[in-house]
């Protein structure tokens, strides 16, 4: 992936389904972009690398996790140390 795309597939990330797909380009979008991280297939929702660069990123994003990770102690604190909401999900 062109560095100079990432850019591109932010805004493009909702309306191409799929990118969501893509584990490239969704972990590339989520760390710009965290909230994108709704529009990930199942899949990547449920992949520890890309839901810490989401929730690194800050956001509100934690929320669009898998249940597994939500439950997963490393994710769980980074993501209310970014953005202290997240302690609700």
């Amino acid at each position: 992936m062109v560095v100079s795309q990432i850019g591109r597939y932010v805004r493009e990330y909702p309306e191409r389904e799929r990118l969501h797909e893509d584990r490239e380009i969704t972990l590339a979008v989520v760390a710009k972009n965290p909230n994108l991280l709704e529009y990930a297939c199942d899949e990547l929702k449920d992949d520890k690398e890309i839901v810490l660069a989401a929730v690194g990123a800050g956001g509100n994003c934690f929320r669009f996790a898998s249940e597994r990770l939500r439950g997963d102690e490393e994710i769980a604190l980074s993501a209310v140390a970014r953005f202290y909401g997240n302690y609700s999900f």
